[in-house]
C-alpha cells in the first residue's frame, strides 16, 4: 500500500472518530443557531465548544417577518431516507402540545446520523413570545429522531 493511500485511510478514521465523539455528545438534540454552523474543526473539542457555542434558544423576528434558523440535527439513529420531515409544536401552555407547521425536507447525506439545514418560520404560523419543539422523524408517524426547544421574539 502506497503511503498516500495509508494517510487517506487514517484520515477517513480519524473523522470517523471526530464525528462519533461529537455526535454522542449532542445525539437526539437539534442545535438551533442563528447564524451558519462551520463546515470543518480542527478537533472533536473545538467542535463540541463552536456548536455549544452557537447554540441560540431565542430568536428575533427578522424584516421580512420572519425567524430565521440554522440547526444541526444529531438523530438517534441514521435518517437512511432521502426525505424526511421537520415539525413544530407550539408548547407554550404546558400540557397543551398543538402542531402548528411542518415542513419537508432532503438531507444532503440521507445515510447519515448528522444534518444541517436552514429554516425561515412564517409569521402566519408562529408568534413572538411563544416557545416551540421542533422534532426531525422520518415520517408523519414516527418517533422523533432530533428535538429541540426554543422560543420567539419580536
Amino acid at each position: 500500500m502506497s503511503l498516500a493511500a495509508v494517510a487517506l485511510v487514517l484520515a477517513a478514521v480519524e473523522s470517523t472518530a471526530l464525528a462519533d465523539k461529537v455526535h454522542a455528545k449532542f445525539k437526539g438534540k437539534i442545535v438551533l443557531s442563528d447564524a451558519p454552523f462551520p463546515t470543518s474543526f480542527d478537533s472533536d473539542a473545538q467542535a463540541i465548544k463552536v456548536i455549544k457555542n452557537a447554540s441560540k434558544k431565542e430568536f428575533v423576528q427578522n424584516k421580512k417577518g420572519t425567524w430565521s434558523i440554522e440547526y444541526m440535527a444529531f438523530l438517534k439513529e441514521k435518517l437512511d431516507a432521502k426525505e424526511a420531515i421537520i415539525v413544530f409544536y407550539d408548547i407554550t401552555y404546558r400540557g397543551d402540545h398543538e402542531e402548528v407547521y411542518s415542513e419537508g425536507m432532503r438531507p444532503d447525506d440521507p445515510y447519515s446520523n448528522v444534518v444541517i439545514n436552514f429554516i425561515a418560520l412564517p409569521a402566519e404560523f408562529f408568534q413572538a413570545g411563544h416557545e416551540y419543539e421542533m422534532q426531525l422523524l422520518r415520517g408523519r408517524n414516527t418517533k422523533a429522531l432530533a428535538v429541540a426547544t426554543f422560543k420567539l421574539k419580536e
